[in-house]
């Protein structure tokens, strides 16, 4: 089932795993990098003004009161796209064709000294540690975990990884690596995933007025309705209060700012350190709070982009060359230099996290204006 045609069937079925979509994003990135002699740079032009018209077309017609989810869009393909009967599947790859000054690639982007083997991206890795310090690796076939009063199951098959007593809150934390990625349903039934080098730390159930976790690093959060109980994050110098909702947090300690995007419901973000700036933000949906020295401001943005690891993909946004490679580094458990004066080079584009490493940097490399060298588990990036 991982031929191209089959893969959209399942994905426009609205069947599609988040692994097979991003499979499906990188069968379309090959496909693109080997047609890229036939695309002018008016050719280029004309399907992305094609493709953007067709997206805002799906959200009028979502918006309209007989609207549903299962409409299609209406365009004109590119000649050659024209063996894809389905329209809606350029969605996928509207983004990964649009890369920041779009040129000739570079027959060897890698330097030919650097000939070694290719770096495999992360996958379900994550490390549980119990209130008495015993720590439990995690299965790699398993995707999540779910924890009650008393005990933890895997998701998949309910098998028990551990048990304790229901009279008294166990503190747990769940830790995912460098290269890991994993997924908790806690006691209360809110999902949270965690993306690499992040950590949670939850009791075994919940007690008193508040639920309260301890996050660091990156997560997703589906927090469970309750009105008699918010729901409490605590991270880097800043509390996320809610109810009922979905948002994406970013705090790794290697990064100067702490991000909040509320995808759904609404949060109110508190900062710790009131150093001149707003003491409290609430957001509303699609909207990103960011504290930094203290600062809390907050800005309009595409909250699935800032989420999108979640379901399989890098999505970047006029983001510094520096905060993509950081991403780099966490997922694919490698060493990042930066040569020459390049940190603050903005990149727009979309690639799937499933690919080996090189299918990042040869996405990357469509701008003519980086180069790259792997020297074991060191990534060397510099301007051409």
């Amino acid at each position: 089932m991982n031929e191209p045609t089959d893969l959209i069937d399942k994905y426009l079925a609205g069947k599609c795993t988040a692994e097979e979509r991003a499979l499906l994003l990188a069968h379309f990135n090959r496909y693109f990098d080997q047609q890229q002699d036939s695309l002018s740079a008016e050719d280029l032009n004309l399907l992305s003004q094609q493709t953007w018209s067709a997206i805002n077309n799906q959200i009028r017609e979502s918006n309209e009161p007989n609207s549903t989810r299962t409409k299609r869009i209406r365009w004109t393909p590119h000649p050659i796209l024209r063996w894809l009967p389905y329209a809606a599947a350029i969605l996928l790859v509207a983004t990964a064709i649009m890369w920041y000054s779009l040129r000739d690639t570079p027959a060897n982007f890698l330097q030919e000294s650097t000939q070694v083997a290719d770096i495999a991206p992360g996958g379900n890795r994550a490390t549980l540690t119990l209130s008495d310090g015993s720590k439990i690796d995690l299965s790699e076939a398993q995707t999540g975990i779910i924890s009650d009063h008393e005990r933890i199951v895997y998701e998949g098959d309910n098998t028990e990884i551990a048990s304790f007593s229901a009279a008294g809150a166990y503190g747990l934390q769940l830790t995912t690596p460098n290269g890991g990625t994993y997924q908790v349903t806690l006691p209360d039934g809110t999902k949270v995933w965690l993306n690499a080098a992040s950590s949670l730390t939850y009791p075994s159930h919940f007690d008193g007025r508040d639920r309260v976790v301890t996050f660091s690093g990156e997560a997703y959060f589906e927090v469970a309705k309750d009105a008699s109980k918010p729901f409490r994050v605590m991270s880097r110098g800043q509390q996320v209060d809610v109810l009922g909702t979905k948002f994406n947090i970013s705090a790794y300690p290697d990064d100067d700012v702490t991000k909040t995007t509320l995808i759904e419901g609404s949060v109110r973000i508190s900062s710790a350190d009131k150093a001149g700036g707003e003491a409290s933000l609430l957001l509303e949906p699609s909207e990103k709070a960011e504290l930094k020295n203290g600062r809390l401001t907050k800005e309009h943005v595409d909250a699935d982009n800032e989420a999108a690891w979640r379901t399989g993909v890098f999505a970047f946004r006029s983001e510094r060359l520096e905060s993509i490679m950081k991403k780099v580094a966490r997922w694919y458990d490698v060493d990042i230099e930066l040569q020459g004066d390049i940190a603050d080079r903005t990149f727009t584009g979309t690639v799937s996290r499933y690919e080996n490493i090189s299918g990042v940097l040869e996405t990357l490399a469509l701008t003519n204006l980086l180069s790259f060298e792997i020297d074991g588990s060191k990534l060397i990036v510099k301007s051409k």
